[in-house]
């Protein structure tokens, strides 16, 4: 069996970054019980592709980790293997090197190398320190291979994560190894990730509506260690095609890679404002066509992909084509193909992109139907019209009100019934909360002296009234009076002594007054002041 534990070595005249890379994780001894060793997830066991050792950077600055070698002894041993050239160890990451084999587990956010060489690692079992050195040949870790030798069949890992003591990895919980995650399978930090991916069809057309979004999960000191890259067609991954430029990012951002910002704003609309940075793509790198994958690199290995570089994602799940994916809670989820063709915005496409919030109505334009601005004839009534802007706004419903219900009653279908003469406003207002509202003046006229006839029996005046109304009926004989309110509740009855009703004990407003003969009921809108 070929053991590897590992003691973290600091040497004072090292440069800080060695100080803040921790092995945090080694397994030398998978188990042989048929898949329990299988710790890079290619479904066969192998004593020396499944071994790996496990690196975190525990600080806070970045840390160049290409040309870091593995050795297996500090005196007579040979150099096992050497890290690639390009490999970046961003704040909290985690590095996993594998003997060999092609990993295919679930490793959370971690760089995922392996030893292609024969031999893999091949680190010997005991009489030896191995030794990890620098680019320049500095040793800056070391562990002895024969600290703990009672073959474990699972890893060794820190307890707590970066800063603990070493434990067999079963010791607290029920798994054997957890390359590239915690001790408790949760992931590592990453500063950033894929969060969209657009190929929206704009009315600018050509490739104004292609974009990719990042969001940043941790603060970035320097974006330019990252890049993006577009597997085109299926060819494979053609390497960071777009370096990011030097930015300062804070943890929340998101970030917008445009090809023209002026068109992407203009269909955006209201979402375009929720990015904190828009970078603008002048060497035409940002080239997908809804059927290719994406890669965000870090340094020079890939850290995040959409779709798959290999294959293109024409009729698969995963296709965008004039449309756009977008990285959910649950996953990636792509919009139906060719939702934003023929399109003024994203709000106005059956497809809005996810995370583009609510529009609230900016304005509203009143007026009567046809333009009219009167009403002339007695208890008469004009339709009033509102038009909502913009007409993508969540909510576009509003309610009517009036300034003066004496001189004129609105319903909630907006229409405007004369009460007397004079100059009321009418108002919409939005129901969605922004308080926006819109008002035209409408003048009443011809609404008569206050003296309202029914038939030619008797005569109510004056209305508006004060405390007192007067009923005029000759010989015609009146059985009952009724006074409602404008909800149409009840607030005076009488059905003796009807000249003169007193309304001294009635508020002023809007009421509707019943005068019944016999089986005739006559209806008369009164204000009261």
């Amino acid at each position: 069996m070929k053991k590897i534990y590992l003691i973290l070595v600091l040497f004072a005249a090292c440069f800080t970054a060695y100080g803040q890379v921790v092995i945090n994780e080694v397994l030398y001894d998978p188990s042989n019980n048929a898949l329990d060793g299988d710790a890079n997830g290619d479904g066969v066991y192998d004593q020396e592709a499944d071994a790996f050792i496990e690196f975190v950077n525990g600080g806070s600055t970045y840390v160049d980790m290409s040309g870091y070698q593995i050795w297996d002894d500090t005196t007579n041993g040979e150099l096992r293997y050497t890290i690639p050239s390009g490999v970046i160890l961003a704040p909290g990451g985690a590095l996993v090197v594998f003997g060999g084999g092609t990993p295919m587990g679930y490793y959370g956010n971690a760089l995922v190398l392996a030893d292609t060489n024969v031999e893999g690692m091949n680190l010997n079992n005991s009489g030896e320190v191995i030794i990890i050195k620098d680019a320049s040949g500095n040793v800056v870790l070391s562990f002895d291979s024969d600290a703990l030798s009672n073959n474990p069949n699972e890893s060794y890992t820190r307890n707590p994560d970066i800063t603990g003591d070493f434990e067999q990895h079963a010791a607290n919980t029920s798994r054997l190894f957890s390359p590239g995650l915690r001790v408790d399978s949760t992931v590592f930090a990453r500063e950033l990730h894929l969060q969209g991916i657009i190929d929206f069809t704009t009315p600018a057309g050509g490739s104004s509506g292609k974009a990719i979004h990042l969001h940043a999960d941790s603060a970035i000191s320097d974006l330019s260690n990252y890049g993006i890259g577009v597997a085109n067609n299926g060819g494979g991954t053609d390497g960071i095609e777009f370096p990011l430029p030097a930015l300062s990012i804070a943890k929340g951002d998101d970030i917008l890679i445009v090809r023209d910002s002026a068109a992407m704003e203009a269909y955006l609309v209201e979402c375009f404002r929720e990015f904190e940075h828009i970078i603008v793509d002048n060497v035409g790198a940002v080239s997908q066509n809804g059927d290719d994958a994406i890669e965000l690199f870090l340094g020079s290995y890939v850290i995040d992909t959409y779709g798959d570089p290999n294959q293109s994602g024409s009729g698969l799940p995963w296709e965008y084509s004039d449309a756009w994916a977008y990285l959910t809670d649950t996953g990636w989820y792509a919009a139906m193909p060719d939702c934003t063709d023929e399109t003024e915005n994203i709000y106005l496409s059956s497809c809005r992109y996810m995370g583009c919030p609510d529009v609230n109505v900016s304005s509203i334009e009143v007026e009567g139907e046809g333009g009219a601005s009167t009403i002339t004839t007695p208890a008469g009534t004009l339709q009033m019209m509102a038009m909502v802007s913009p007409s993508y706004a969540a909510d576009t419903t509003f309610t009517w009100s009036v300034d003066d219900e004496m001189i004129g009653t609105i319903s909630s279908m907006g229409l405007l019934t004369a009460v007397s003469n004079g100059t009321v406003v009418v108002t919409a207002t939005a129901n969605d909360g922004g308080g926006t509202e819109g008002s035209a003046s409408i003048t009443i006229t011809n609404q008569g002296m206050g003296i309202a006839s029914f038939r030619t029996n008797f005569v109510v005046y004056p209305n508006p009234a004060g405390d007192r109304l007067y009923i005029q009926h000759n010989t015609y004989r009146i059985d009952e009076v009724v006074l409602y309110s404008a909800t149409a509740q009840e607030i005076l009855r009488l059905r003796e002594d009807l000249d003169v009703i007193d309304l001294s004990s009635v508020e002023a407003g809007v009421y509707t007054l019943e005068i019944r003969s016999g089986e005739e009921v006559s209806n008369i809108r009164l204000i009261k002041h």
